[in-house]
């Protein structure tokens, strides 16, 4: 359980840190906060961080439910990251075509699109990048912590 714990509990504070700083980053391609200085949106990209460390753990859960094991990205297989990845993607596509139906967000012309579409490359990539990279970092960490402890 304690092994589990460390897993998980780094996957999600990775998870959070490096949303933190991708949203802070792509914060010039939204048309509504292109212009804000950096204290005022700091606040939003800490909330936004805290919302994609829900869709991570959504993301984990999906493959868990498809793989009917738990613990399914406990090896660390490639497979296991590009299914992570592909996951994320999903879940960014439908986030995205939402927010965009309902008005909640608006790109400017400094965010690329996806292939003719009105989908922002840099949230796509944001959730098919991290959530796998969040997963690795758990499972680098747990490694390490638990190769050590562990008597030989």
């Amino acid at each position: 359980m304690r092994e589990w714990s460390w897993y998980l509990g780094t996957a999600i504070g990775a998870a959070f840190v490096a949303n933190w700083i991708w949203e802070m980053l792509q914060m010039p391609a939204y048309r509504d906060l292109a212009e804000k200085p950096w204290r005022q949106t700091v606040g939003l990209c800490t909330r936004a961080a805290a919302g994609d460390v829900l869709l991570t753990l959504f993301v984990y859960a999906v493959g868990a439910a498809i793989s009917r094991y738990w613990r399914w990205a406990w090896a660390g297989r490639p497979t296991t990251y590009f299914m992570l990845g592909a996951l994320g993607l999903g879940v960014a596509c439908a986030i995205e075509f939402g927010g965009l139906a309902l008005g909640l967000w608006s790109y400017n012309e400094h965010m690329p699109l996806f292939l003719g579409t009105r989908l922002g490359v840099l949230p796509l990539a944001q959730l098919s990048l991290l959530v796998p990279l969040s997963f690795w970092a758990g499972n680098v960490v747990r490694r390490f912590v638990f190769k050590a402890r562990s008597p030989r």
